[in-house]
């Protein structure tokens, strides 16, 4: 079976974002998520979170209030 390899490399962002979305009959594998914190001066907390469903109903956190140092 061939491996199709996704980027879902996103910006700067403070709200939920769909990052991506597995069609069904497939298997998702995430193989790596690599966070960093640009800001020169400021901390981040952030916090990674997967969902079962579209609606979010079934969130679990991978990384939860997790501290970046600036």
């Amino acid at each position: 079976m061939a491996n199709t390899f996704k980027n879902a490399a996103t910006g700067s962002n403070t709200s939920i974002t769909t990052m991506y979305t597995c069609p069904s009959a497939t298997t998702g594998v995430i193989h790596a998520i690599y966070v960093s914190n640009i800001d020169g001066t400021n901390d981040a907390t952030i916090n990674v979170t997967i969902s079962g469903s579209a609606n979010f109903q079934t969130r679990r956190h991978i990384m939860k209030t997790v501290n970046v140092p600036a």
